[in-house]
């Protein structure tokens, strides 16, 4: 079996990867030798700079910035001295290629976006799209890979929604003002779950998708705006419930694979204070 390497980046964790995989990472400008780094045959965390096998990096151009299984909190279980900053070790080394479960995701979202494409034509083009946009933005932002489906789609969602509170308030027709709550109230919880990646942030998520989904099966159809068609209306309102039932399965997908995350690197006597 190869040689395995973790090296901390922006605070977190991150590892196993090859010792190619972190060569080009401290070649990028995101590392560097003052990345702490950390293999089998080390007794601690040492800066990459100390470290003989990385050497002559510092010394090449930067390479590109390769993705990289993310990490958990913690150094490696196995170490001859007592732990240092981080409290939990990671995960075992995994499989790096996508799992049936994200696979069978892939497939289903394929499936329904299909659908819905056919049946509902241009009025999905709109919120596709905002959904689209905001996954790509947090793939680029490196959020919790688990998390980027179940953000993308609230996110995607409210950005709608506010669209049209604004085309609505511009041409002068009574707008519902409480799309503003749920402006806030995504905004907030997108921030908790982008700093704690936690799955109490995606429960949070969960819930306030479950409470919508509710919130709006209560109405018992669309509300008349001024100005506005019924058909119009009844499309959008079903577009608004099947956005809200694929937010529910993206969160749902999202806390599951948090909680196998966690349960597979965290130790309960490890756990801090």
């Amino acid at each position: 079996m190869s040689q395995v390497w973790y090296y901390v980046d922006d605070n977190v964790d991150v590892g196993p990867v090859s010792r190619t995989q972190l060569r080009l990472f401290l070649q990028s400008r995101r590392g560097g030798p003052a990345t702490l780094v950390w293999c089998e045959t080390l007794d601690n965390w040492k800066r990459a700079g100390e470290v003989s096998e990385f050497a002559d990096a510092f010394a090449q151009p930067p390479g590109p910035i390769r993705s990289s299984t993310s990490g958990r909190y913690g150094a490696p279980a196995a170490r001859r001295d007592p732990a240092p900053a981080h409290p939990y070790p990671p995960a075992p080394l995994e499989d790096e290629r996508p799992g049936a479960l994200v696979v069978a995701a892939w497939i289903a979202a394929g499936c329904i976006g299909a659908v819905a494409a056919v049946a509902l034509i241009g009025n999905m083009l709109l919120p596709a799209a905002l959904v689209g946009i905001a996954w790509l933005t947090l793939y680029k932002c490196r959020v919790e890979p688990a998390g980027v489906p179940m953000l993308a789609v609230v996110i995607g969602h409210t950005a709608w929604m506010l669209a049209g509170y604004i085309i609505l308030t511009v041409t002068g027709r009574p707008a519902p003002h409480a799309t503003i709550v749920d402006v806030v109230l995504v905004a907030a919880l997108t921030i908790w779950f982008g700093v704690a990646r936690s799955r109490a942030a995606a429960i949070g998520v969960l819930a306030y998708q479950v409470l919508s989904l509710l919130t709006g099966l209560a109405q018992g159809g669309p509300r008349s705006i001024s100005g506005v068609g019924a058909t119009e209306l009844t499309v959008a309102y079903y577009v608004h419930m099947a956005l809200r039932v694929i937010g529910i399965g993206a969160c749902i997908y999202a806390v599951v694979v948090l909680r196998r995350g966690r349960a597979e690197g965290e130790r309960p006597d490890e756990r801090p204070a």
